[in-house]
């Protein structure tokens, strides 16, 4: 088996409440640390959850912020630091993963636009591939999946946590394809739509199909009119009658019948047709033709007329830029530039004709090149107009060969010829005689055509094989619709058997390892509750197995005897829900993620009261010790209550005392960097408010490891004591305990006596109201470097380490690692 994954560090910087960048180690020699941070509301604390939900987030967005601001939600934009940009910080957060011996990190950057957004960097999509569950829980979302969710919904869930998710894509691709069956098994529409062709067939005779009526009605309303022996024993293309049907129809064919003369019709209008009312204009290929020769000849007079005008057009290029030059307004010209002519004696007289020659020159060039397209244009159009006459008339002629009109079609057939040799420099050839020839023709083939119609009317053999035909065709249809269905009923009788058989291996599978889950919920929900003995069980119920169209998973307890199987909602109060909802959470990630053990949690006990709170301490170093978990929580005895439970050497308890807007949350432990202080002096910058902010700091740590005496402070600023107390007590302590610190150089009085004052560091960080006041950078430099000579004097003179404790009784302090009672190291004992 693998190794498991676990957080080795991650780094906030211009996140959410993180301005300047703060680390979170999270490893302590071989072991992966987990995180509790205490913070009161509005301090920062659940910015650091943010930063988790960012980093591991498909879209890189915090789900109650959205992709962008509109209606309710922030946005991205609302994950960046307001004074980040400002600060020329790019907010980003960084995670340190480690895998066995495996070490692995990338930093996201928070997008700047939608453009922007990227998928999870390489080494969250590699946590995110270990785990099967989300790790981050908040408390205001914990009650939607006992409260919230529907059955199917929750069914859902839980199947996507025991990787059931294929399994389902099969029963619902099963679900539907049963469905289809179903419906195509017991729909009648193919059916009744082929039976409203045969009523529109038979003139709704038949309305429904009857084979023995069917040839009836074929013999007495078709064949009788063409011929009274000729009968149908079958709708079959093997019937004798239809054998004969065809025999006739092709001798039929032979003859010039209807079809062949309306055909010749068409083909007579399509080359000209006489315009039919008075004002209306003759149609036909002829006519296209003989107009494209006339758009033609008009297009190339038109081009050689605009060629000779625009002969010279070699200067086209001279005269644009003459042009561009002469009405330059930047560079106005009083004379001609070749030959310093002054306009008003040039041959054009001045600079505005000048202008005008060159435009009409210009538009002489455009007017040809119009003329050169029209041409162009109208030489395609006459191609085309050329070959669809010659298609349309050898067509014609085709047609008429063998017919009885070849002779009245003689002046079409020499017109075609005399067209095959016209070329398009040539003169339309004359259409007169072939135009009155079609003419005639048209008339004469009218006359026969209503001549025969007349006499049989639309009762040919070829129209009667074209409706047995589209009985043949319907009888098929409908045998094959019947066939059809007998199959679809056997394919969703076995449907229905695979559905039953996957369904209940699925439902077993998933019964055992809801069991397993379900106890775990049930121990876990136990050891939350006050009287772990009274907590009611709590169900997962599944559909019976042999349900095959149903997929939920209702979330039960027996509240009492005669209260079975209700929903929790009903029954349990606010604080049981929210332990219950939790519980089942913790147990599907123990049960699923052990690839990855994390857990993320973000105020989680809103709901408890103080023994719940304690319960859960005690439920979480009972149950997931082998888990790195990352919890904030702005619940003071809660963060107590987990010191107190959970064990030292695998936790970091930290504690968030302020927030500093252009810095970020400060924790308990936060020290200045004494870098930031350099970078800023060596760049000319004022470092007196980061000054200020190492002395408290460092006096408030030596302090409270000397526990000198401090005045208590109000209650609702427990942690803000100011230099000048610190410094103070410091020295009230180091008095009575009998040790004086050593002078520093350029200081006569007591060193901690100027650090009560603070004259530099309060000159160079607070406003004064006299203008000619300013601070100075050289001052700070000198001040910082008195202040960092004392701060490096408190050090054991055993070891050098600057920890101390004072344990009772003891009057001095000891070094918290060697325990060597503290003392000032004097001159010589180096």
């Amino acid at each position: 088996m693998t190794d498991p994954i676990k957080i080795d560090a991650f780094q906030l910087e211009g996140f959410r409440a993180y301005l300047k960048p703060q680390s979170f180690p999270l490893r302590r020699g071989k072991k992966a640390l987990s995180l509790a941070v205490f913070a009161p509301n509005a301090k920062g604390k659940s910015a650091l959850i943010d930063g988790f939900e960012f980093y591991f987030s498909d879209a890189a967005m915090l789900k109650r912020l959205g992709k962008r601001t509109m209606d309710r939600m922030a946005g991205r934009i609302a994950m960046e630091h307001v004074n980040a940009r400002q600060k020329g910080l790019v907010p980003r957060v960084h995670f340190h993963f480690r895998q066995g011996k495996d070490v692995f990190d990338d930093e996201r950057l928070v997008p700047a636009g939608e453009r922007d957004v990227k998928p999870p960097p390489p080494a969250a999509a590699r946590v995110l591939d270990n785990c099967i569950l989300p790790f981050i829980i908040r408390g205001y979302e914990l009650r939607g999946f006992v409260e919230e969710m529907t059955p199917e919904q929750r069914y859902a869930e839980i199947s996507s946590w025991f990787g059931l998710e294929p399994f389902l894509e099969i029963q619902g691709n099963l679900r539907g394809l049963r469905r289809q069956v179903k419906e195509k098994a017991e729909s009648t529409a193919d059916r009744q739509e082929r039976l409203r062709d045969l009523e529109r067939i038979t003139a709704k005779a038949v309305k429904a199909w009857d084979e023995a009526m069917v040839c009836t009605w074929f013999n007495d309303n078709v064949l009788a009119d063409l011929d009274k022996t000729l009968k149908f024993a079958a709708i079959s293309d093997n019937d004798p009658g239809y054998i004969t049907l065809k025999e006739r129809k092709a001798a039929e064919d032979e003859t010039v019948g209807l079809a062949t003369l309306k055909r010749i019709l068409g083909q007579t209008v399509a080359l000209y047709l006489s315009p039919g009312e008075e004002g209306e204009e003759p149609e036909g290929a002829i006519v296209a033709f003989e107009s494209a020769i006339t758009v033609h000849t008009a297009a190339v007079a038109a081009e050689e007329m605009e060629r000779a005008k625009a002969s010279q057009n070699v200067f086209s290029e001279v005269w644009k830029e003459a042009k561009a030059r002469l009405e330059d307004p930047e560079r106005p010209l009083k004379a001609c530039p070749v030959c310093d002519t002054p306009f008003s004696d040039c041959p054009h007289g001045s600079l505005d004709a000048v202008k005008e020659r060159l435009d009409a020159k210009l538009g002489e060039l455009a007017d040809y090149h119009t003329a050169e397209k029209n041409l162009e244009a109208a030489g395609e159009s006459l191609t085309g107009a050329v070959q669809t006459l010659v298609n349309g008339l050898d067509t014609l002629c085709t047609s008429l060969e063998d017919t009885t009109y070849t002779a009245k079609a003689k002046p079409v057939e020499t017109y075609r010829q005399v067209l095959e040799k016209w070329k398009a420099a040539d003169k339309a050839p004359a259409s007169a005689a072939a135009i009155k020839a079609l003419i005639a023709l048209h008339k004469a083939i009218t006359k026969d055509k209503e001549a025969i119609e007349k006499k049989q009317g639309e009762h040919t053999y070829a129209n009667a094989l074209t409706k047995a035909d589209e009985l043949i065709t319907l009888k098929s249809d409908l045998e094959r619709i019947e066939q059809t269905k007998a199959e679809i009923v056997k394919l969703n009788e076995q449907l229905d058997l695979q559905a039953l058989e996957i369904n209940r291996s699925i439902t077993g599978h998933t019964e055992k390892l809801i069991k397993s889950l379900k106890d775990d919920i049930n121990t876990l929900y136990s050891d939350i509750q006050v009287d772990g003995a009274d907590a009611p069980p709590i169900r997962l119920e599944l559909p019976d197995q042999d349900d095959t169209n149903q997929q939920w998973i209702k979330l039960v307890i027996d509240f009492a005897d005669n209260r079975k199987g209700v929903v929790p909602s009903g029954y349990l109060s606010d604080s049981q829900i929210h332990a219950l909802a939790l519980s089942l959470r913790l147990a599907a990630i123990r049960m699923f993620n052990t690839q990855a053990p994390i857990i993320v949690l973000d105020d989680v006990v809103t709901s408890y009261d103080t023994d719940h709170r304690k319960n859960i301490a005690a439920m979480l170093a009972k149950h997931f010790l082998d888990f790195q978990i990352i919890l904030v929580t702005h619940d003071e005895l809660f963060f107590l209550l987990l010191k107190d439970h959970l064990p030292q050497n695998a936790w970091l308890f930290r504690r968030i005392t302020d927030i500093r807007p252009d810095f970020g949350p400060v924790y308990l432990d936060h020290k200045t960097p004494d870098e930031e202080i350099q970078k800023k002096l060596d760049g000319g910058e004022s470092a007196a408010n980061e000054i200020r902010q190492a002395e408290e700091e460092w006096l408030l740590d030596i302090c409270r490891g000397f526990r000198a005496k401090v005045v208590i402070r109000p209650v609702e600023r427990p942690y803000n004591y100011d230099r000048s107390e610190l410094a103070s007590a410091l020295a009230a302590f180091l008095k009575g305990a009998g040790i004086k610190p050593p002078p520093v150089s350029g200081i006569a009085n007591p060193f901690l006596a100027s650090l009560q004052k603070g004259v530099v560091e309060n000159f160079g960080s607070h406003f004064s109201d006299n203008p000619s006041a300013a601070g100075s950078i050289g001052d700070e430099s000198a001040r910082w470097a008195e202040f960092k000579y004392f701060r490096d004097l408190f050090a054991c003179p055993e070891c050098g380490k600057t920890r101390f404790m004072r344990p009772e009784p003891h009057v001095k302090p000891v070094c918290k690692k060697c325990e060597t009672p503290f003392a000032f190291k004097v001159a010589g004992d180096d």
